[in-house]
């Protein structure tokens, strides 16, 4: 057992109204040994509670003693509450986890393994997974608005020669350009180099914008397929009362996307992708008002 005072691995947990779906979270951890056993131990866990009103942060604390709770007085978003951990932590290594995942034993070793194996890497996730069993998009090339016409406007990017680059999951241990949120394993030093989450984004796009940030100063994003995690999806979404596609808020996603392509490709950019999602709005309307199947649109 680590003996020093600093924990070899810090894992943090943003939660909002996620009382019992973060207790599997933590049960999962603690049946692969990466719940803290003590003042001295190897690993830490903080879970950040953003100011959850149904017992999140005092039903954690009750069952959990050896996990740090971080109650905060509004909820902040996601990448704030993430910032708000890693601030706490000293740890080489954090590992960001949503509060909606159940963490198959050898995934968090074979993480560590590959990040040390990867001196230029920055963070390394692992493959997610449905609790069916089937995969999730875990990894994906930068969005661009060549993409976003390809993938939202098919049918006239198609007539034109232009094709979306699909989702296909990589089968072996790659560099990508960036990965899911909902388990990121990051090295400390990459943290202090990149910068930590940009608080613009309240939630979604912050782990692409951090990625992208991390490939621009150098550093490298790997993605380790022959480990996985269970990722339920949507949960504090589903509590919070938002409008919702495939589990996703269309409030906060429609208001981070243009926060990316703002700030990473410019203001044209940024009303380009408006002007390409507002397109594809009107036409599943018009075709749905003609009683036509919207298809793909």
């Amino acid at each position: 057992m680590n003996t020093n005072k600093t924990p070899d691995l810090t894992i943090i947990t943003v939660t909002f109204k996620s009382k019992g779906v973060i207790n599997r979270c933590l049960d999962s951890l603690a049946a692969d040994g990466y719940l803290p056993d003590g003042p001295s131990s190897k690993v830490e866990v903080i879970v950040v509670d953003s100011c959850s009103d149904d017992g999140t942060a005092e039903e954690i604390a009750a069952a959990y003693p050896t996990v740090t709770v971080v109650p905060l007085d509004e909820n902040v978003g996601f990448a704030r509450g993430c910032n708000v951990g890693i601030r706490r932590s000293q740890s080489p290594h954090v590992m960001l986890l949503n509060p909606d995942c159940v963490v198959h034993p050898g995934t968090i070793a074979g993480l560590l393994a590959e990040l040390d194996a990867h001196p230029k890497a920055a963070v390394v996730g692992p493959k997610l997974t449905c609790e069916s069993g089937n995969p999730q998009v875990s990894t994906q090339n930068f969005p661009t608005v060549k993409q976003e016409f390809a993938r939202h406007l098919a049918p006239i990017a198609g007539a034109i020669g232009i094709k979306d680059m699909g989702t296909d999951q990589p089968v072996q241990s790659s560099a990508v350009d960036w990965i899911s949120g909902a388990c990121m394993l990051m090295r400390r030093d990459a943290l202090e180099d990149i910068g930590l989450l940009d608080e613009s984004f309240f939630l979604y796009y912050e782990e692409t914008d951090w990625c992208k940030r991390a490939g621009e100063a150098g550093w490298e994003v790997r993605h380790l397929p022959t480990v996985s995690i269970v990722h339920i999806g949507g949960s504090s979404v589903a509590v919070s009362g938002q409008e919702t596609l495939s589990g996703l808020s269309l409030g906060f996603y429609t208001d981070s996307r243009r926060i990316y392509f703002r700030k990473h490709y410019g203001v044209h950019a940024s009303l380009a992708i408006e002007a390409i999602h507002a397109s594809r709005k009107l036409v599943r309307v018009a075709k749905s008002a003609l009683g036509m199947p919207v298809g793909a649109w």
